[in-house]
């Protein structure tokens, strides 16, 4: 985004509704300014609230909460997931096997996005669905902040939410573009390389108690 529309950005954060001469920085052509303002209009950020003054649009209010104070340049944020832990009667647990990056090729359970607007139950029903194929009656389980990196730099960062089912029949979906899903071994072994460095706690947090647990880790890997 052009600077001048940051600036732009910058001060309509901080009021409901600035006249034009408000918002103009100081130095900056007329022209140049209002071509800036338009744009920012045209892309549903700003919109007029009256005569000669300006307001942020609620799209424009979601995107300036990602700008950082200090420079009005987007900040990185952690993604918000749903963690799908689920096991059938015989002690197997369906896994995913990523097949794209950050981390290609790691096992881990199936995991989705949230969604805007959506509540994370409704998240975990629709990622069942979408990931999985089965039905499963749902239970919220537990929340935590997952931080891995490589090299000393932070790869994966995300907020989850973990619900877990028990299920009781059915194969789940072979393929999807995040992954493969596939049933995991009676007795695996959740320490091996290929599976994700957060696997083994994420079990114990499960077995500690029946009470929601919050968990926060940070891995290394090569």
């Amino acid at each position: 985004m052009h600077h001048i529309q940051r600036t732009i950005l910058g001060q309509l954060m901080q009021g409901e509704s600035l006249r034009y001469s408000e918002i103009k920085p100081k130095g900056i052509e007329s022209n140049l300014f209002a071509y800036h303002l338009k744009a920012l209009r045209d892309e549903g950020l700003v919109l007029r609230t009256g005569w000669g003054a300006y307001g942020l649009t609620p799209a424009g209010k979601r995107y300036v909460d990602t700008l950082s104070l200090s420079d009005l340049k987007p900040r990185v944020q952690p993604k918000i997931v749903i963690l799908l832990a689920c096991h059938d009667r015989l002690g197997r647990w369906l896994l995913m096997r990523r097949k794209v990056q950050p981390l290609l090729g790691k096992i881990g359970f199936p995991y989705g996005k949230l969604h805007r607007g959506e509540t994370i139950a409704e998240a975990a029903h629709r990622e069942m669905s979408e990931k999985i194929g089965i039905e499963a009656e749902l239970h919220h389980r537990g929340d935590g902040y997952i931080t891995i990196q490589q090299h000393g730099e932070p790869i994966s960062e995300v907020l989850f939410h973990l619900f877990s089912g028990v299920i009781s029949s059915g194969e789940p979906l072979a393929q999807h573009p995040a992954g493969e899903v596939f049933w995991s071994q009676p007795e695996e072994d959740w320490s091996r390389d290929e599976m994700m460095s957060s696997m083994p706690d994420l079990l114990e947090a499960m077995s500690l108690s029946e009470d929601r647990f919050f968990l926060e880790s940070f891995y290394d890997i090569d």
